[in-house]
């Protein structure tokens, strides 16, 4: 155990040259053969006299190694024609060894229940990343979002309720929204048409870029009402309060169904297309609430503060003196 031990803390040691480009597959310290996140074969008819450890690999042992033969989070293969004089330990591995396989050392297989780094790692090199990378732009997606979001929350509460209690009439601030989608593009152009065709408008297209940035943001604040009303809607209470903590609640369940299709996506290929179909339906619900918040952005816009309901209570009666 002791020298067990040992050869694990130089295989550690080891790690940052291993990591080296280019030497990975390649790399072999002094009295050591080490493969991180690769594998190891010893062909029948050769002879290793140094130990090995393999991290993250197979170790497939054919040929007669004369030292301990370690696999962490791999696979540990002996053929036929393996001969291991010193130890051979698979430890969170599996272990395939043959039975006419001769180890003189101490036999060990621990097997914790997990993953497999060997397997993770081949289906990350087989177009995993692409997952993963997609799931990482997501996040910060959402997280740059979220951080506006909260920003225009907490500096101007007054204009995001604003924006939320427009955010109330759904499906005329759904229309609104697509109206202003299609006609946004359409609309610059002919402004900036305009502008460069006449010599007192050219001047004036040097601000088109500040014009854009502000509907960009006035966008964000609708979303950001919108999700604030949903947080509000979503905890029963008609008061507006706790406008960070609905937002927090609405926001979640806006993009709940995104972060469960990416996490789906992550799994198992027979899983792939349940996390497609989880994917659709969290980008519609993204799309309606940032549909829905533009429509209200623009009709509170136009329109001005949305007038407060009529008091339907009784007015109290003056007192008569006698």
């Amino acid at each position: 155990m002791a020298r067990l031990l040992l050869l694990i803390a130089i295989a550690l040691s080891a790690t940052p040259a291993a990591a080296q480009p280019g030497r990975w597959s390649q790399h072999r310290d002094e009295g050591l053969h080490l493969r991180i996140l690769r594998d190891y074969t010893l062909p029948a008819g050769e002879t290793s006299s140094d130990p090995v450890v393999v991290l993250g690999g197979t170790a497939t042992i054919d040929g007669t190694a004369s030292g301990d033969v370690v696999v962490i989070g791999g696979t540990l293969r002996l053929g036929p024609t393996a001969i291991v004089r010193g130890d051979a330990v698979a430890i969170a591995s599996a272990a395939r060894i043959d039975p006419a396989a001769q180890v003189f050392g101490e036999l060990d297989h621990v097997s914790i229940v997990g993953p497999n780094l060997e397997a993770l790692w081949s289906d990350l090199s087989r177009g995993g990343w692409w997952a993963v990378a997609a799931f990482g732009a997501t996040l910060l997606r959402l997280g740059l979002i979220f951080i506006v979001s909260a920003l225009l929350t907490l500096v101007t509460p007054g204009w995001i309720l604003g924006f939320g209690d427009r955010a109330a009439a759904t499906w005329t601030s759904a229309l609104i929204g697509v109206l202003t989608q299609l006609l946004f593009v359409p609309g610059l152009i002919v402004l900036t048409v305009t502008l460069a065709a006449s010599v007192i408008g050219i001047p004036l297209l040097a601000g088109l870029p500040l014009l854009v940035g502000v509907c960009g943001l006035l966008w964000a604040a609708g979303f950001a009402g919108t999700a604030v009303r949903l947080g509000r809607h979503l905890r029963g209470r008609r008061d507006a309060t706790h406008a960070f903590g609905d937002l927090l609640a609405g926001f979640a369940a806006i993009s709940t169904l995104t972060v469960a299709a990416h996490l789906v996506t992550l799994g198992p290929a027979w899983m792939h297309g349940f996390g497609f179909a989880l994917g659709s339906a969290g980008l519609f619900v993204e799309y309606l609430a940032w549909t829905i918040g533009l429509g209200a952005a623009v009709a509170a816009t136009l329109g001005g503060r949305r007038a407060s309901p009529p008091f339907r209570g009784r007015m109290p009666v003056p007192a008569t003196s006698i």
